[in-house]
């Protein structure tokens, strides 16, 4: 049983977005995800009520939280997040908040797929991609339609836009 419709397939992430915070306990059911590594708006997080609620649903997965995330996303906080990534080894991501969380998560999880350094991959794009792990959006603000795109804003320290 289909829960959501998938974002158009990529090579930067298998997307959905949930309109009922309720549903991502069956779909992580669904996909048998043990470990969660979450990027959270560090404010929308928990004043949106989702940090309460996805207590009981998370159950007892092993959970990374990474909430170091800025307004826009900066390649300083997405190195970091994909280190912890990485060490996390997560099944399965969730980001939760405005666009800046959902970009950086997106990044995120796109990035910690690669072999290539993320800050060399942010700034040329080699070859083939491997895709990245199941990524759970939900929006905790309305307006930047960063849950509906695989697209992700982020700004670099060379002071570009990728």
């Amino acid at each position: 049983m289909s829960m959501s419709l998938p974002s158009v397939a990529t090579t930067m992430n298998r997307q959905r977005d949930f309109p009922q915070l309720e549903l991502v306990g069956p779909w992580l059911e669904e996909l048998q995800a043990r470990t969660v590594f979450i990027v959270a708006d560090p404010e929308g997080y928990a004043a949106s009520g989702a940090e309460g609620r996805l207590q009981g649903l998370l159950g007892q997965r092993a959970v990374t939280l990474f909430n170091n995330v800025g307004r826009p996303p900066l390649e300083s906080q997405l190195v970091e997040a994909v280190a912890a990534f990485r060490a996390a080894q997560p099944d399965v991501v969730l980001a939760i908040g405005g666009g800046a969380a959902l970009d950086l998560a997106k990044a995120v999880n796109h990035l910690a797929a690669q072999v290539v350094d993320p800050s060399l991959y942010l700034r040329r794009k080699p070859g083939g991609a491997m895709p990245g792990k199941p990524l759970m959006a939900i929006p905790t603000t309305g307006g930047s339609g960063a849950e509906a795109t695989h697209f992700a804003v982020i700004h670099a320290d060379d002071g570009m836009i990728h």
